[in-house]
């Protein structure tokens, strides 16, 4: 019995305390995706390499992103749709707003400090990927921002395209495509209200399926012609569900069949991140082995920008598993984590921002950029910078408001 009890507090010691305001796995899930994305935009800047989260199928920040967005919009107004949807719905657009307004706001900003001879932003605004020169049913294809002349006055061409987001940092393609994603959110929160869940994910499957087998674009901006929202809305709907069931599910995973399916599941992100390092190709690990299994091409389902099916199943086991680890082991992954990937998590689109500032200051300092420095360790200070400019930007917050 005395044996019992120690184990139980044990175990409480370690679960999930953290603040009651909002859920703090969910921070640093986001903060491990800004990390990610932190490490994407380095290297890329420094060495582009293909031996990145993006390109071996396992890790993907942006399905981090999205989905954990989702999550906390299921969250936060399963109790406030209550009352409502009224309120709820102009909360939502609101937040799409703030995200339009702060994407607008630094596309400005880095495409006038383009202008300065000193100042290297080509790497950051240049188009590059797959499907990133893709039109849309909307729009043209987007203009690379080397062929733009600013200047006075200013081509009405030019202002449209940075108004439509379709200038500017390509880091900033995830917020354009929050901003679309939390602009269509009420419509999920009103299925999700009624108990009209399922249905809710099969019109979702569905629009993915549509862009899947179809390649279709609907907006106007820059982030569609590289991460379509139709194939991306499956990640956010899928999260938000989660998000607003989150009680349920917790409370089932923590049944029998629950902690069966969690094993599985874990066992599953193990071998499915381990994979690629112990084959003769790190980026086209998965391919080729379901290409010998099957024996067609099977590139596309781990397509990175739709994302495709088997990315998205892998992408949605490992959020899933990372979770549970800090539902269970919360005290001690809180102690070595939270401090560094929490305020990331809690300030998405102010971390991106500073990213892409300091990919500017890399690019354009020489003694950093030709600097013999493995790029992984300039992206690890780089992610340490990004915090303590959080930092100073909370102090500076907590000083206007006290004064106020």
């Amino acid at each position: 019995m005395l044996t019992t009890v120690t184990r139980r507090r044990a175990a409480s010691r370690r679960g999930y305390s953290g603040p009651a305001g909002r859920d703090g796995r969910i921070d640093i899930l986001r903060g491990i995706a800004i990390a990610f994305l932190a490490v994407e935009i380095i290297v890329q800047m420094l060495s582009p390499s293909d031996l990145l989260f993006e390109s071996t199928g396992a890790l993907s920040a942006l399905a981090f992103i999205v989905a954990a967005e989702g999550a906390i919009v299921g969250m936060v107004y399963r109790p406030r749709v209550a009352g409502g949807l009224g309120e709820s719905m102009l909360r939502l657009w609101k937040t799409a707003r703030v995200c339009y307004v702060s994407a607008l706001a630094v596309t400005v900003g880095v495409l006038a400090l383009s202008a300065v001879p000193w100042i290297a932003t080509g790497p950051l605004t240049s188009l590059s990927g797959d499907g990133a020169s893709r039109g849309s049913l909307l729009a043209p294809p987007p203009t690379d921002a080397a062929d733009v002349v600013i200047g006075y006055p200013l081509d009405p061409a030019v202002a449209l395209d940075v108004l439509l987001l379709r200038l500017g940092p390509w880091p900033l393609d995830i917020v354009a495509v929050l901003c679309a994603l939390f602009l269509v959110a009420p419509a999920a929160l009103w299925a999700l209200a009624r108990g009209r869940s399922a249905p809710l994910l099969l019109v979702s499957l569905a629009l993915y399926a549509i862009e899947l087998f179809s390649g279709l674009r609907i907006l106007p901006t820059r982030a569609e012609s590289s991460l379509p929202i139709l194939g991306w809305q499956v990640l956010f709907v899928a999260g938000m569900t989660a998000g607003y069931y989150r009680r349920e599910l917790v409370a089932w995973f923590r049944g029998a069949t629950g902690r069966i399916v969690f094993f599985v599941l874990a066992a599953f992100s193990v071998v499915i991140t381990a994979l690629p390092w112990f084959t003769e190709s790190v980026t086209t690990a998965y391919p080729d082995l379901l290409g010998r299994l099957t024996g067609t091409g099977t590139g596309w389902l781990f397509e990175p920008s739709a994302p495709g099916p088997l990315r998205a199943i892998v992408a949605t086991t490992l959020i899933i598993v990372t979770y549970g680890l800090l539902t269970v082991w919360w005290g001690p992954l809180n102690a070595v984590l939270g401090w560094l990937l929490a305020p990331l998590g809690q300030r998405t689109i102010v971390s991106i921002t500073l990213l892409i500032a300091a990919g500017m200051v890399i690019v354009s300092v020489p003694a950093i950029r030709d600097a013999d420095v493995p790029p992984a360790l300039v992206a690890a200070c780089v992610v340490l910078a990004v915090r303590g400019g959080i930092a100073l930007i909370n102090l500076r917050g907590r000083e206007a408001a006290a004064q106020g």
